[in-house]
């Protein structure tokens, strides 16, 4: 539309090319995606960490494509050991070794979480 703003109609890709005021172009090509979105993958920032009672740590997780419409969702196998929040911060409660798994649609990984005394 005359504000920039884009909108897919139907399934399928077309170039879209900008001019700016001093003459200069770019063209990118936008793909536009039917229905809702499924991830192909997840990735996250480590598959290990350590952490001493009462330590705090954010997990930073990715899905692809990054359009996907399939939420990140995170969940700890002993709470009790460590816990983690709906948008991934580990906090560690008590000694042992606990796994998180950070899931999208079907797709997941895990990773331990080794929980140690002060």
């Amino acid at each position: 539309n005359g504000t920039g703003k884009i909108i897919g109609i139907k399934k399928g890709s077309a170039k879209i090319t900008a001019t700016l005021a001093s003459g200069k172009t770019i063209t990118i090509t936008v793909k536009v995606q039917k229905g809702k979105v499924k991830t192909s993958a997840v990735a996250v920032n480590t598959r290990k960490v350590t952490l001493k009672v009462g330590q705090k740590y954010q997990l930073i997780a990715n899905r692809a494509p990054i359009t996907s419409s399939e939420k990140i969702s995170y969940s700890s196998k002993k709470s009790k050991i460590a816990a983690v929040s709906k948008t991934g911060k580990i906090t560690a409660k008590k000694t042992g070794t606990t796994t998180i798994t950070v899931k999208s649609g079907k797709k997941s990984v895990k990773v331990t979480v080794k929980v140690v005394k002060q």
